[in-house]
């Protein structure tokens, strides 16, 4: 009986007409809609009429992660497509520039992935004032360069250890700006070593345009040392650190340096349901764990930093909690993976 049921579904198709069959099976009966079906005919698709598919375009992007006492620095490399591992160790050899050619400056490269890579400096002489390297000349695994005609000082970074002026013992922070034209430096208000940093303006020739007293805060303990969060929003205004409460949730304003004018800096993003969700779920009411916020590209998922340097990523759509591991958040790859540091300084990636 079935194979007379299947013939006949056959025939209907086959004559292009429109019914409604029952198929039986186990004293059940489905009703199965049949269309009219078409035979297609095979057509030569021209390559060259098809639309071109949109490049995308070759990004770097560089950050100075980490500075201690001993002279080491990390630094970041992270792209949004392969890099070519050759051509960035070259461009990175031929461009260093130190301020002080005898100085003994040392380096190593660990690749995380083709897409990240970390640089280890460290200095056997400590009395170097700065050191800059540029990137452009790296290529990705296509050929293609990172230089950008548009913003030719993106791929470069400048690192300062130490400087005899403005009296700068205790660096917090540096960054130049997307122009290149200006270095931004936090240091340490006092020989404490405490919250307050003084901020000075260089321009690229290390001399000094303007300092501001007091102009970024972050709260530790005095003789606590660690890299204070520092960047540029464009060539005139900064981004700086700021105690963090319930009226400023990001621990962050923004610098304007023409009118010399602080604002709190804003995130859209951080609604109040998730803020009570954080807080009831870690049984704390940390307005710090917003501080070190890490958002995916779709911006569904955001990663924290909790108590015990415990890294959490929480859901937006689901509001549930995955706990990650123990170390320093780095932040989302291009291909939706979470990087952070362990304590042993080991990348982590998931």
């Amino acid at each position: 009986m079935r194979y007379l049921t299947l013939i006949s579904i056959l025939v209907v198709v086959l004559t292009g007409c429109k019914s409604e069959v029952a198929i039986s099976n186990n004293d059940s009966t489905i009703p199965l809609l049949t269309e009219k079906v078409e035979l297609l005919t095979a057509v030569e698709i021209n390559e060259a009429q098809s639309p071109s598919i949109i490049k995308e375009e070759p990004y770097l992007y560089i950050e100075n992660l980490v500075s201690k006492e001993d002279g080491k620095r990390v630094v970041i490399v992270e792209s949004n497509v392969d890099m070519d591992q050759k051509s960035l160790e070259q461009a990175l050899e031929k461009s260093l520039i130190k301020s002080n050619p005898d100085v003994d400056l040392r380096y190593t490269l660990e690749w995380a992935s083709p897409k990240f890579l970390l640089i280890r400096f460290w200095l056997l002489d400590t009395d170097v004032f700065s050191f800059m390297f540029n990137l452009d000349k790296a290529t990705t695994i296509d050929g293609d360069v990172f230089k950008n005609k548009d913003q030719p000082h993106r791929n470069q970074l400048q690192v300062l250890y130490k400087g005899d002026q403005p009296s700068i013992t205790t660096v917090y922070g540096i960054s130049s700006s997307p122009d290149g034209k200006k270095i931004a430096v936090l240091y340490a208000h006092d020989k404490s070593i405490g919250p307050s940093a003084d901020l000075v303006i260089l321009n690229n020739k290390g001399k000094i345009i303007d300092t501001y007293e007091n102009a970024a805060y972050v709260s530790h303990s005095d003789g606590f040392l660690f890299e204070y969060p520092l960047s540029w929003l464009d060539s005139t205004q900064l981004i700086l650190p700021a105690d963090i409460n319930e009226d400023n949730l990001t621990g962050k304003v923004l610098f304007n340096l023409e009118d010399q004018q602080f604002t709190i800096n804003k995130d859209e993003r951080i609604s109040d349901q998730m803020i009570e969700d954080i807080f009831v779920y870690t049984n704390d009411r940390d307005y710090s764990y917003l501080y070190s916020l890490k958002w995916s590209l779709d911006g569904r998922l955001v990663a924290f930093q909790a108590s015990s340097n415990q890294i959490w990523v929480y859901d937006l759509e689901l509001r549930t909690f995955e706990f990650m591991g123990i170390g320093k958040l780095l932040g989302w790859l291009s291909d939706g993976n979470l990087v952070y540091l362990n304590s042993q300084d080991q990348v982590i990636i998931f």
